[in-house]
């Protein structure tokens, strides 16, 4: 329960604090032709008519933030849970530390990743959907965009791009974790682990190289939930191929890098900070 507390809490600190560049990533990755830059997207947000408008880069900051926490909750609390019974189920298996051997780590890792990815997906879709329509709409509300989705599509409406999710999060979670555990197992094992510094560090280079890795998936999810490109995985490839060519499928590819670095520092250095207040073990 304290490590999806602090799961929880990691994922909403690392949305609100990053959202604004979230909400320009999502308009870039929307309509490329319009927007050349995320830095453009982000100006055209905060203003126009020669006036500033701060608010709207925080568009639908409340659903993102309030569904990143159970969300995240499960994510990390399913990570953890998996990761403990591997590796259990290992050291039962073999009387040898399992930390002592680098490919039972990744195994351990890459599995347990699959499975928070998995579990905590049936909210963060939806909760990805309401939140990256609010960002391409410029009057939306929260209860309108509800309603219409369920007159126009339904329940599955809110799931739109659901596989593409899952194709892009699997892997890059994946890499992320694996990644983010071996920086970690370097760090606790030759400093000196009372300094959370090189925690925040660990996990903005793991989210930094999976995010630039599975760029274009990210693309595909985004143009789907958004609605600017046929229905279907396959289909919305191909699209994006003919109207901006393969560049269009890494719009937006230096700042997700920045932002996923930074979004991974700040997740995995809050969660590792909240576990440590409140007693967990590290593991």
């Amino acid at each position: 329960l304290r490590v999806a507390l602090a799961g929880g809490l990691a994922g909403a600190t690392g949305t609100s604090a990053l959202y604004p560049i979230d909400s320009a990533k999502t308009l870039r990755q929307s309509n490329p032709s319009m927007y050349k830059s995320v830095r453009q997207a982000l100006v055209a947000l905060l203003r126009s008519d020669n006036k500033w408008h701060i608010a709207n880069a925080y568009r639908g900051i409340l659903p993102a933030a309030l569904g990143a926490i159970p969300s995240s909750a499960l994510y990390f609390g399913a990570y953890e849970s998996m990761k403990i019974t591997l590796q259990r189920a290992f050291q039962s298996n073999d009387d040898s530390d399992t930390n002592d051997k680098p490919w039972k780590r990744l195994c351990i890792h890459g599995c347990s990743a699959i499975c928070g990815n998995i579990i905590s997906s049936s909210i963060f879709v939806p909760k990805e959907y309401i939140k990256q329509q609010l960002q391409v709409s410029s009057n939306g509300r929260i209860l309108q965009i509800l309603q219409t989705t369920i007159q126009t599509k339904g329940i599955p409406g809110f799931y739109c791009g659901y596989k593409a999710t899952l194709l892009r999060n699997i892997p890059s979670a994946m890499l992320r974790f694996m990644i983010y555990e071996e920086l970690k197992h370097y760090y606790y094992s030759h400093k000196d682990n009372n300094n959370p510094i090189g925690l925040f560090i660990a996990g903005t280079l793991a989210g930094s190289i999976s995010s630039g890795i599975m760029t274009p998936i990210d693309v595909i999810k985004t143009r789907l939930a958004t609605g600017t490109c046929p229905i279907g995985i396959s289909n919305c490839f191909l699209h994006v191929l003919n109207d901006v060519g393969i560049r269009g499928l890494y719009a937006g590819a230096g700042s997700r890098i920045l932002f996923s670095g930074a979004f991974s520092g700040i997740g995995f250095g809050t969660f590792e900070y909240i576990k440590r207040v409140m007693g967990v073990d590290y593991v």
